[in-house]
């Protein structure tokens, strides 16, 4: 009866401490397809953080927007109702306005210096500025720089973007930017893109290379201008309370994963980037050389409303003197 009774004590413990050490499952969204190297690299996050926290978390996917736009997503995270997310920065800028500075119109000299300034001291000191408003960088991606491509005409100038309808992200910075440069900014969601030009919603978009190959935004609008004119950083998200919850030692190994999968995102981006410059032309797309000096000094015009706050300037001053 005694061994019976320290059998059956044996089992219930171990089961307690099977239950204890169960992995947790953590939610994340994004607005990616699984193909698009974003959506590579966040599977990869997901394996590396499964590794790097010996089991004790997993990372449950939800691709290609869904549970919302990015927009939606960073809220559902900000609320509780999402672990984590992947997000533009010009969404962030509404949590804290240093973020401005990243989206501003040609702060990014390439992706050197993008690697350089995100990867580097300005980067980290950035990651728990909106901690307070429940949300906790783990890493920045790259992102390509994006340029406009329209329906019906070719962009030279800015003069050239006068009454065009320019879809922009939902975001008062993104907003400016394109007014700023001459268009006409129409938010929209991602999704909504091919449609929008397809019927004439828009006249254009901004947006990278594989904005027309990878999304077949290139069926519809037949002329890319590469003004390059901004390049919005990504960044994994996770919510203030989730993170509050892991370890130190969990922590270190959410950020090392993030991290890691960053250096992929950015590596494979970079070809994509490249190989859809190429398929453009394939799809009938005509690629136009713009005057470049008459978008920088649009640009210059943007710059000047944020000279009037030292710490903004100052944040500025730091990113443009990284070599």
């Amino acid at each position: 009866m005694l061994l019976k009774r320290c059998v059956i004590a044996g089992c219930v413990s171990l089961a307690m401490v099977s239950s204890a050490f169960a992995a947790q499952t953590l939610r994340m969204g994004y607005d990616h397809t699984n193909e698009h190297p974003t959506g590579q690299a966040l599977i990869k996050f997901g394996e590396l953080v499964e590794k790097y926290t010996n089991g004790q978390y997993k990372v449950k996917l939800y691709p290609n927007g869904q549970l919302g736009d990015e927009r939606k997503m960073l809220e559902q995270v900000q609320n509780n109702v999402l672990d984590m997310t992947k997000t533009a920065t010009v969404l962030m800028a509404t949590y804290a306005p240093e973020y401005s500075v990243l989206v501003m119109p040609y702060m990014f000299k390439g992706p050197d210096h993008f690697d350089k300034v995100m990867n580097g001291d300005i980067g980290k000191g950035m990651k728990m500025l909106t901690a307070k408003k429940g949300l906790v960088g783990l890493s920045f991606l790259y992102d390509e720089p994006r340029s406009y491509y329209t329906t019906k005409k070719q962009i030279v100038t800015p003069e050239d973007l006068k009454g065009v309808k320019m879809r922009v992200m939902n975001s008062a910075d993104a907003i400016n930017v394109a007014k700023t440069m001459g268009a006409t900014p129409t938010p929209l969601p991602w999704g909504e893109v091919y449609t929008s030009l397809q019927q004439g919603v828009v006249d254009g978009a901004e947006g990278g290379p594989s904005a027309l190959t990878l999304y077949k935004h290139g069926d519809v609008a037949k002329f890319f201008s590469n003004t390059q004119h901004v390049l919005y950083p990504g960044e994994i998200v996770i919510g203030t309370r989730t993170w509050n919850k892991l370890s130190d030692a969990n922590k270190a190994a959410f950020v090392r994963a993030a991290e890691e999968a960053a250096r992929i995102q950015m590596s494979e981006f970079i070809k994509l980037q490249t190989q859809a410059m190429s398929d453009m032309q394939k799809m009938g797309v005509t690629i136009t050389s713009p005057d470049l000096k008459a978008f920088h000094a649009r640009a210059a015009e943007y710059y000047k409303q944020f000279a009037s706050d030292p710490k903004l300037q100052s944040l500025i001053e730091r990113i443009q003197s990284v070599k």
